[in-house]
């Protein structure tokens, strides 16, 4: 298990290749949303096979929002995602939040990936292939219009990655016809997961989507 400062030494080494930022005095506007900012785009852009580094975060707050972020901030506020997340779902106080935080990454929302230099988040409250289950049912409900199933689907796949989401799109109406649907839904998870490491099978030889 990483330590706390073995950490810090392997997001320093990431940091020392990468063009210096102008720094910026005074206080900077919409500093207080930055860490649910952060939380969001990593949800949204990072899984077990999919990383960010903390100048892809900033790169996105300061180019695409337009706020202020250093490389470095980008850590304190990953730390306080870390510290609150795991303070609300162990209704605690928010010191003892950071001692749990501080050595074990089990505990964390938000890991960070050695071999990638980046960090993800991998522990969600739902599974990618109960979610695909979900979205079976809703696609293959008759009394529901087009429309409204796309709308459902949409809130289902926000619960995971745009990758995952994605894939959870490109198998809708594939696995209908077989009896053992539990079986299947977890091999096509499995059969994902592989895709994603080793890249070694074409990931779309069919696309199937609600529209």
């Amino acid at each position: 298990m990483a330590s706390n400062d073995d950490l810090k030494k392997a997001q320093r080494k990431a940091d020392e290749n990468l063009p210096p930022r102008k720094c910026r005095r005074g206080r900077q506007q919409h500093q207080k949303m930055k860490p649910y900012l952060v939380l969001q785009y990593l949800q949204a852009n990072t899984d077990e096979a999919h990383s960010v580094s903390a100048s892809e975060i900033s790169g996105y707050l300061e180019e695409i929002l337009g706020i202020n972020a250093d490389r470095r901030s980008i850590y304190s506020d990953i730390d306080e995602i870390n510290a609150v997340a795991w303070m609300l779902e162990n209704d605690t106080g928010i010191d003892e939040a950071y001692e749990a935080i501080k050595e074990e990454d089990a505990e964390k929302l938000i890991v960070y990936d050695r071999k990638k230099g980046g960090y993800n988040i991998t522990h969600r409250k739902f599974e990618v292939h109960d979610l695909r289950v979900i979205a079976e049912c809703i696609y293959s409900a008759k009394f529901l219009t087009e429309r409204k199933a796309k709308s459902l689907i949409d809130v289902v796949c926000g619960f995971v990655s745009e990758n995952e989401a994605e894939q959870i799109r490109h198998t809708l109406g594939v696995l209908r016809c077989f009896k053992d649907v539990e079986n299947i839904f977890k091999f096509v998870h499995f059969l994902f997961r592989h895709l994603q490491f080793t890249h070694r099978i074409c990931p779309h030889p069919f696309q199937f989507s609600v529209s």
